[in-house]
Parts: C-alpha cells; structure tokens; sequence
C-alpha cells in the first residue's frame, strides 16, 4: 500500500503505508508512524492518492481524495489501532474522503522479442 503526496516545492512523494482502513462509504484512513514527510506534505497540499495491490493477482485499486489529519477521532482511532495490534501506539490519524476509485486490472509485461540465429 502506498500513499502519494505532493512535497511543498510541487515533487511527488510516495510513502509506503501499512494501516490503511476502511473507516466509512468514502472514507479510509492510516495511522501517522513516523510519517513526518507525509505529514507535513499533506499540512500543504491535502491531496493524496492511495494505491493498493494485490502481488499475487496484480490487481489494485487507486482511491483519490483529500486529507485531513486528525487527534481527536476516538472511531478512527479504534478501528485502526485493531488493524497494527497493540505493538504500535499513535497519536494521529490521516483521514482521507475519496472523491474517486478505479479498479486497476492486470497489468502484463510483454515478453521480449525471440532473438534471431545469424
């Protein structure tokens, strides 16, 4: 799972995130684990995109949508903190309302042309 974020002079930025949940219809969430870039590209640029594949099937969806990062979410908080388990405490969760989601479908490398016997 990756987030993509935009940093303040206008790069992209990706971030692998292990949290991520769904926390409504149109609202997933993650919690903030030493995400200090992300954090702060979001505190700019609220715009975010989160990919999820699956490796084995190589098939992923891509949620886009605008972040809000939030202390005081008792729900969110809960339902991500089931998902890391006890081992892993955070104060801030990332909240993301997406505005779109796409299926991706299998994505497959062509295979490289036969070489020729002179």
């Amino acid at each position: 799972m990756l987030a993509a974020s935009v940093t303040p002079d206008g790069k992209p930025n990706l971030s692998p995130k292990g949290s991520i949940t769904v926390l409504s219809d149109d609202e997933l969430g993650f919690a903030d684990l030493a995400s200090p870039g992300t954090i702060e590209n979001l505190r700019h640029n609220p715009a975010i995109e989160l990919d999820v594949v699956d490796p084995f099937t190589r098939r992923g969806f891509r949620f886009k949508g605008r972040a809000e990062i939030v202390k005081n979410d008792p729900e969110a908080h809960r339902r991500i903190a089931q998902i890391l388990g006890p081992d892993y405490s955070f104060e801030q969760v990332v909240k993301i309302r997406v505005e779109t989601a796409a299926e991706g479908s299998r994505q497959s490398t062509p295979s490289p042309a036969p070489r020729r016997r002179k």
